[in-house]
Protein backbone atom coordinates (compact mmCIF):
# COMPACT_ATOMS: atom_id res chain seq x y z
CA UNK A 1 0.00 0.00 0.00
CA UNK A 2 1.30 3.48 -0.90
CA UNK A 3 1.18 5.98 1.96
CA UNK A 4 1.01 9.75 1.59
CA UNK A 5 4.00 11.65 2.88
CA UNK A 6 3.72 14.46 5.42
CA UNK A 7 6.98 16.32 4.79
CA UNK A 8 6.80 20.08 4.34
CA UNK A 9 5.82 21.25 0.85
CA UNK A 10 8.75 23.03 -0.80
CA UNK A 11 8.56 26.36 -2.59
CA UNK A 12 8.93 24.64 -5.98
CA UNK A 13 6.10 22.25 -5.15
CA UNK A 14 3.95 25.19 -4.03
CA UNK A 15 4.48 26.89 -7.40
CA UNK A 16 3.68 23.63 -9.17
CA UNK A 17 0.48 23.17 -7.16
CA UNK A 18 -0.71 26.72 -7.95
CA UNK A 19 -0.05 26.19 -11.67
CA UNK A 20 -1.93 22.87 -11.75
CA UNK A 21 -4.83 24.41 -9.87
CA UNK A 22 -4.98 27.45 -12.17
CA UNK A 23 -4.96 25.06 -15.14
CA UNK A 24 -8.15 23.51 -13.82
CA UNK A 25 -6.94 20.46 -11.88
CA UNK A 26 -8.94 19.60 -8.78
CA UNK A 27 -7.30 19.70 -5.34
CA UNK A 28 -7.96 15.99 -4.74
CA UNK A 29 -6.27 15.13 -8.08
CA UNK A 30 -3.26 17.33 -7.25
CA UNK A 31 -2.94 15.65 -3.85
CA UNK A 32 -3.11 12.21 -5.47
CA UNK A 33 -0.51 13.12 -8.09
CA UNK A 34 1.95 14.49 -5.51
CA UNK A 35 1.11 11.82 -2.94
CA UNK A 36 0.06 14.48 -0.46
CA UNK A 37 -2.82 14.91 1.96
CA UNK A 38 -5.65 17.03 0.51
CA UNK A 39 -5.65 19.39 3.50
CA UNK A 40 -2.02 20.35 2.82
CA UNK A 41 -2.78 21.37 -0.79
CA UNK A 42 -5.51 24.00 -0.38
CA UNK A 43 -3.25 26.71 1.09
CA UNK A 44 -0.94 26.55 -1.94
CA UNK A 45 -3.83 27.18 -4.37
CA UNK A 46 -4.55 30.58 -2.80
CA UNK A 47 -3.47 33.96 -4.15
CA UNK A 48 -0.59 35.81 -2.50
CA UNK A 49 -3.03 38.31 -0.95
CA UNK A 50 -5.21 35.58 0.54
CA UNK A 51 -2.15 33.85 2.02
CA UNK A 52 -0.97 37.09 3.62
CA UNK A 53 -4.41 37.77 5.13
CA UNK A 54 -4.58 34.23 6.49
CA UNK A 55 -1.11 34.45 8.05
CA UNK A 56 -1.90 37.85 9.60
CA UNK A 57 -5.11 36.46 11.09
CA UNK A 58 -3.21 33.51 12.55
CA UNK A 59 -0.62 35.83 14.08
CA UNK A 60 -3.36 37.97 15.64
CA UNK A 61 -5.15 34.90 16.96
CA UNK A 62 -1.98 33.43 18.48
CA UNK A 63 -1.04 36.78 20.01
CA UNK A 64 -4.48 37.18 21.59
CA UNK A 65 -4.46 33.56 22.72
CA UNK A 66 -1.19 34.09 24.61
CA UNK A 67 -2.48 37.30 26.18
CA UNK A 68 -6.10 36.40 26.87
CA UNK A 69 -6.40 32.64 26.95
CA UNK A 70 -8.17 30.37 24.48
CA UNK A 71 -11.72 30.91 25.82
CA UNK A 72 -11.54 34.70 25.56
CA UNK A 73 -10.08 34.47 22.06
CA UNK A 74 -13.00 32.28 21.01
CA UNK A 75 -15.44 34.78 22.55
CA UNK A 76 -13.74 37.63 20.69
CA UNK A 77 -13.90 35.69 17.42
CA UNK A 78 -17.65 35.18 17.96
CA UNK A 79 -18.19 38.90 18.67
CA UNK A 80 -16.60 39.69 15.31
CA UNK A 81 -19.23 37.64 13.46
CA UNK A 82 -22.40 39.44 12.38
CA UNK A 83 -24.61 37.36 14.69
CA UNK A 84 -22.31 37.80 17.68
CA UNK A 85 -21.88 41.53 17.10
CA UNK A 86 -25.62 42.19 16.75
CA UNK A 87 -26.43 40.24 19.91
CA UNK A 88 -23.73 42.18 21.79
CA UNK A 89 -25.32 45.45 20.59
CA UNK A 90 -28.65 44.26 21.99
CA UNK A 91 -27.02 43.66 25.37
CA UNK A 92 -25.51 47.16 25.13
CA UNK A 93 -28.92 48.81 24.65
CA UNK A 94 -30.35 46.59 27.41
CA UNK A 95 -27.76 48.04 29.81
CA UNK A 96 -28.43 51.55 28.49
CA UNK A 97 -32.15 51.06 29.02
CA UNK A 98 -31.53 50.05 32.63
CA UNK A 99 -29.34 53.12 33.24
CA UNK A 100 -31.99 55.42 31.76
CA UNK A 101 -34.73 53.82 33.83
CA UNK A 102 -32.73 54.38 37.03
CA UNK A 103 -32.45 58.12 36.44
CA UNK A 104 -34.67 60.19 38.80
CA UNK A 105 -36.10 62.09 35.82
CA UNK A 106 -37.56 58.83 34.48
CA UNK A 107 -38.99 57.61 37.78
CA UNK A 108 -42.59 58.05 36.66
CA UNK A 109 -42.28 56.58 33.16
CA UNK A 110 -41.37 53.25 31.62
CA UNK A 111 -38.35 53.11 29.29
CA UNK A 112 -39.40 50.52 26.75
CA UNK A 113 -37.13 47.83 25.36
CA UNK A 114 -37.96 45.55 22.45
CA UNK A 115 -37.14 41.83 22.68
CA UNK A 116 -33.92 40.30 21.39
CA UNK A 117 -35.84 38.55 18.61
CA UNK A 118 -37.49 41.84 17.55
CA UNK A 119 -34.10 43.57 17.61
CA UNK A 120 -32.50 40.97 15.34
CA UNK A 121 -35.55 41.12 13.05
CA UNK A 122 -35.22 44.91 12.90
CA UNK A 123 -31.55 44.60 11.90
CA UNK A 124 -32.46 42.06 9.20
CA UNK A 125 -35.02 44.51 7.79
CA UNK A 126 -32.49 47.37 7.88
CA UNK A 127 -29.88 45.27 6.07
CA UNK A 128 -32.39 44.11 3.43
CA UNK A 129 -33.50 47.70 2.81
CA UNK A 130 -30.17 49.54 2.73
CA UNK A 131 -27.41 47.02 3.40
CA UNK A 132 -24.53 47.51 5.83
CA UNK A 133 -24.86 51.30 5.83
CA UNK A 134 -25.65 54.06 8.33
CA UNK A 135 -29.37 54.75 8.68
CA UNK A 136 -28.68 58.50 8.67
CA UNK A 137 -25.79 59.09 6.26
CA UNK A 138 -25.83 55.95 4.09
CA UNK A 139 -22.09 55.43 4.73
CA UNK A 140 -20.72 51.85 5.01
CA UNK A 141 -20.63 50.31 8.48
CA UNK A 142 -18.20 47.83 10.07
CA UNK A 143 -18.60 45.31 12.89
CA UNK A 144 -15.35 45.16 14.80
CA UNK A 145 -14.45 44.16 18.33
CA UNK A 146 -10.89 44.19 19.67
CA UNK A 147 -9.37 42.70 22.79
CA UNK A 148 -9.30 45.25 25.59
CA UNK A 149 -5.80 46.64 26.24
CA UNK A 150 -4.19 46.30 29.66
CA UNK A 151 -4.44 50.06 30.12
CA UNK A 152 -7.15 52.35 28.79
CA UNK A 153 -9.71 51.50 26.11
CA UNK A 154 -9.68 50.77 22.41
CA UNK A 155 -10.53 53.62 20.09
CA UNK A 156 -13.91 52.94 18.47
CA UNK A 157 -13.85 53.10 14.64
CA UNK A 158 -15.97 56.03 13.45
CA UNK A 159 -17.91 53.79 11.06
CA UNK A 160 -18.61 51.03 13.58
CA UNK A 161 -22.25 49.95 13.84
CA UNK A 162 -24.07 51.72 16.64
CA UNK A 163 -27.69 51.80 17.82
CA UNK A 164 -29.39 55.18 18.28
CA UNK A 165 -32.72 56.23 19.73
CA UNK A 166 -34.23 58.59 17.16
CA UNK A 167 -36.01 60.40 19.98
CA UNK A 168 -34.14 60.14 23.34
CA UNK A 169 -37.44 60.74 25.19
CA UNK A 170 -38.69 57.37 23.93
CA UNK A 171 -37.24 53.97 24.77
CA UNK A 172 -35.76 51.30 22.51
CA UNK A 173 -38.82 50.48 20.42
CA UNK A 174 -38.98 49.19 16.84
CA UNK A 175 -40.17 52.60 15.65
CA UNK A 176 -37.47 54.53 17.53
CA UNK A 177 -34.28 52.56 16.84
CA UNK A 178 -31.86 53.61 14.08
CA UNK A 179 -28.80 51.57 13.08
CA UNK A 180 -26.08 54.12 12.37
CA UNK A 181 -22.36 54.82 12.63
CA UNK A 182 -20.74 55.37 16.01
CA UNK A 183 -19.49 58.82 14.89
CA UNK A 184 -22.97 60.05 13.92
CA UNK A 185 -24.48 58.66 17.11
CA UNK A 186 -21.76 60.38 19.13
CA UNK A 187 -22.44 63.72 17.40
CA UNK A 188 -26.19 63.42 17.85
CA UNK A 189 -25.85 62.26 21.47
CA UNK A 190 -29.04 63.22 23.38
CA UNK A 191 -30.42 65.71 20.86
CA UNK A 192 -34.22 65.54 20.89
CA UNK A 193 -36.59 65.82 17.94
CA UNK A 194 -37.87 69.18 19.20
CA UNK A 195 -34.25 70.34 19.49
CA UNK A 196 -33.73 69.52 15.80
CA UNK A 197 -36.73 71.68 14.86
CA UNK A 198 -35.42 74.55 16.96
CA UNK A 199 -31.95 74.28 15.42
CA UNK A 200 -33.38 74.27 11.89
CA UNK A 201 -35.68 77.19 12.74
CA UNK A 202 -32.75 79.25 14.05
CA UNK A 203 -30.64 78.31 11.03
CA UNK A 204 -33.39 79.44 8.64
CA UNK A 205 -33.92 82.70 10.53
CA UNK A 206 -30.26 83.62 10.30
CA UNK A 207 -29.97 82.64 6.66
CA UNK A 208 -33.06 84.61 5.71
CA UNK A 209 -31.79 87.66 7.59
CA UNK A 210 -28.43 87.24 5.84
Amino acid sequence: MKYRTYTRITEDESIQIKKMYDDGMRICDIARKLNRDTSSISYHTWSKEKKENYLNERKTYKRNERRLGNRKVQDLAYLNTEGGFIISKYHDIKKSCKRKQNRPINANKKIELLSQEEFYELWTEHKAKQGMTCGYTGEPLVMQRKAAPKVGRNKVPKNQLSVDCLDPDIGYTKENIVFCSWAFNDRKNAVKIKDCHLIIKKHQERNNNG
